[in-house]
């Protein structure tokens, strides 16, 4: 619970994009771009912790930001080539599927583009240092790494993403000599000084396996984001009206990434240790740890509809209580089932085909969380509770 409970400053992410309510019928990519740029948590984040905690412990980097190893700084690099390639990716497939939905028009192309490359390149500038502090500081103190860094990560990157794209959102909204001047810069002099040592990390292994490996993977998984901004953006009309509802939303979709990447953790753990066969069946060897997260994210889900109600009614705005505390009870139990059996599934089939699970589970089970909220907030939302 202690680590699903880090989860509730996610409210601050959704506090800030709920103040951009009435420009979500004017320009549709504010709406369309968010669910999706709020993947960088579990993509990008995912395989950038799993890299870090394992470079740390094998002794192939050192906990210091000066004077380390080339693969530290190539790993650095990597991280943030993958951030461009999967922005550019995410910004041009919202616009394609919003295009083919009805909800975007070809002239906010470049809107999509540039509000998704600067937003995450952004939030990664500010992220990343402080990702590298938390690592760095735990591991000289004897902590894991592994145990440390993705979920305090995972927080500081909702709220940072939703601080960047408040501020990207201001500048494109109001586009002056000195926005454009700003996303210039924000956008090219990291992309200048990744070209300048390309043909140096060509030669690194890390940075290789980095856009081999992991870019792939983050621009599919980072679909599911997309995905989540199609159904948004087709109910912004609503959405609008109620922005309380935006406030639990990240705190939600974090949640249940959370008890996914636990469960998927614990099912990886398990199947390196032989302690049960990969074998789909095998579930039912780890009910014990299913029902815990189960009862475990039923309890926080009532605990984030209070703190939510609280913040939105000391912030100015006013949401029905039990709208809030049924949408998130119900999201907090389905959605806690759905996605730890998925997680569970995940490892399975990937250590299965020889893949190392720990590469691919957190990604795909984040993205999918993103998606099976969404939909279930929606369901309840607009159908059930009218």
């Amino acid at each position: 619970m202690l680590a699903l409970a880090f989860s509730s400053f996610g409210i601050f992410s959704g506090r800030i994009i709920s103040n951009f309510n009435n420009l979500f019928v004017k320009f549709s990519w504010v709406l369309a771009l968010y669910p999706a740029l709020m993947t960088l948590r579990g993509d990008i984040g995912g395989v950038f912790s799993g890299r870090l905690s394992t470079m740390l412990n094998t002794g192939r980097i050192y906990p210091k930001f000066r004077g380390n190893l080339c693969d530290f700084y190539s790993l650095i690099r990597g991280i943030f080539f993958t951030v461009y390639i999967d922005a550019s990716s995410m910004g041009l497939i919202t616009f394609i599927l919003n295009f083919l939905a009805g909800n975007a028009n070809i002239v906010e192309l470049p809107l999509y583009v540039t509000a998704s490359i600067s937003t995450c390149v952004l939030a990664t500038l500010i992220i990343l240092p402080f990702s590298l502090l938390i690592a760095f500081t735990g591991f000289k103190r004897g902590l894991d790494p592994d145990i440390v860094v993705y979920p305090m990560k995972a927080i500081l990157s909702d709220v940072m993403v939703a601080f960047s794209y408040a501020f990207i959102i201001y500048m494109l909204s109001n586009l002056s000599s000195i926005s454009i001047l700003l996303l210039i810069i924000i956008i090219f002099i990291p992309l200048t000084y990744l070209f300048y040592h390309f043909s140096e990390d060509l030669e690194n292994m890390v940075f290789k396996s980095i856009i081999r490996e992991s870019s792939p993977l983050v621009v599919i998984t980072s679909f599911g984001g997309v995905v989540n901004g199609i159904f948004l953006s087709t109910f912004s009309n609503e959405l609008a009206r109620e922005p309380g509802i935006l406030i639990i939303y990240p705190v939600i979709l974090n949640s249940l990434g959370g008890v996914g990447s636990i469960f998927g953790s614990l099912t990886t753990t398990k199947l390196a240790l032989g302690f049960i066969r990969p074998r789909l069946l095998s579930i039912s060897k780890m009910f014990n740890e299913f029902l815990g997260l189960i009862s475990s994210s039923m309890l926080m889900s009532i605990f984030f509809s209070v703190l939510g109600y609280l913040f939105a009614l000391s912030t100015g705005i006013k949401i029905p209580f039990l709208r809030l505390l049924t949408i998130s009870f119900f999201v907090g139990f389905f959605g806690a089932i759905l996605i730890s059996i998925l997680s569970f599934m995940v490892g399975i089939v990937s250590f299965n085909w020889g893949l190392d699970p720990d590469n691919i589970v957190i990604p795909v089970e984040s993205s999918m969380a993103d998606i099976i909220g969404t939909i279930i907030i929606l369901i309840l939302n607009f159908l059930i509770l009218g």
